[in-house]
């Protein structure tokens, strides 16, 4: 199972490889960087599954060099841990806003019943 951390390691690493005008390979990946990463905990078949992510999520596409450049997408793209921190900063924030929402109606709904009973009871 891929990790974010995983991810993000292989991806910004061929963001900052691609930025800087290096072809970026599998080889150039592996030998440069994986490899000499061990706690990583990437092996080979982890290593495809990462790129093939990467190139499925529109980041990352592969050249007929075998090459991997940025898409526009994965220009702007800050990275999966990154993503998933402002997801569920995101679903922190909704829930909030239900909240508050919620308790709104039901002041008003409390202030109504009371000014009725006040008036017309």
């Amino acid at each position: 199972m891929v990790t974010p951390l995983q991810l993000d390691a292989v991806f910004l690493f061929i963001k900052e490889k691609t930025e800087l005008g290096a072809l970026v390979n599998n080889n150039y990946i592996w030998n440069l960087y994986i490899s000499k990463t061990p706690e990583l905990g990437i092996d080979q078949l982890l290593f495809s599954d990462i790129i093939n992510k990467l190139i499925k999520d529109g980041y990352v596409k592969e050249d007929f060099q075998n090459s991997y450049h940025l898409t526009v997408d994965g220009r702007n793209f800050k990275g999966y841990v990154w993503a998933a921190k402002w997801h569920n900063k995101l679903s922190a924030k909704n829930i909030t806003e239900g909240i508050i929402y919620s308790l709104a109606v039901f002041g008003i709904v409390a202030i109504l019943t009371f000014i009725y009973h006040l008036f017309f009871k």
